[in-house]
């Protein structure tokens, strides 16, 4: 209804388009995605493992980096050893005092 409002008010200054489609199609998955977080109904917490297990995946890193450790590590804002466990300045999370819970 706004648009159709804005059409209305604006129709003999000027032409205007709106289209539903996104130009973007990196800005569709995204939106896509938030789509799907929503529905699963995920905690913040679950959502940030899951976005950052994506992210890696799609970074190439091996599986070797555990999500949830290193999510952990950036929400107790300990971003210099989560990038030096990414970076394979330091092998182990154990050794930042990480635990498997």
């Amino acid at each position: 209804k706004e648009l159709k409002s804005l059409e209305k008010k604006y129709e003999k200054d000027c032409i205007l388009t709106f289209q539903k489609k996104l130009e973007s199609e990196e800005m569709e998955k995204k939106l896509d995605f938030l789509k799907k977080m929503r529905e699963e109904k995920l905690s913040i917490e679950e959502m940030g493992i899951k976005i950052l297990r994506e992210n890696l995946d799609s970074l190439k890193f091996k599986e070797e980096f555990d999500p949830e450790n290193l999510f952990k590590l950036l929400s107790d804002n300990q971003t210099e050893r989560a990038f030096d466990i990414l970076t394979k300045k330091q092998q182990t999370l154990k050794q930042f005092g990480v635990q498997n819970d």
